[in-house]
C-alpha cells in the first residue's frame, strides 16, 4: 500500500478556534495559540476518544 498516494483522502480536521489574525501565523513566525483554545482542544480529543471507545466495545 503507497501510504503518500492514499493522504489525499486523508480528512484533515483540528478542533482550534481562530481568529483571522491567527490564521496568518499558522505554521509561519510568531506560531502561537490561546491557552484557552488549546485547553478546547484537549477536551474535544479527550472526548472524541472515549466515544470512539464507548462504540467500539459495544460493537
Amino acid at each position: 500500500m503507497n501510504r503518500r498516494r492514499n493522504r489525499q483522502h486523508d480528512f484533515k480536521f483540528s478542533p482550534i478556534r481562530a481568529k483571522g489574525d491567527d490564521l496568518s501565523r499558522f505554521h509561519g513566525t510568531n506560531e502561537r495559540l490561546a491557552v484557552t483554545n488549546y485547553a478546547d482542544a484537549i477536551r474535544f480529543y479527550h472526548r472524541l476518544i472515549g466515544q470512539m471507545a464507548a462504540a467500539r466495545s459495544q460493537s
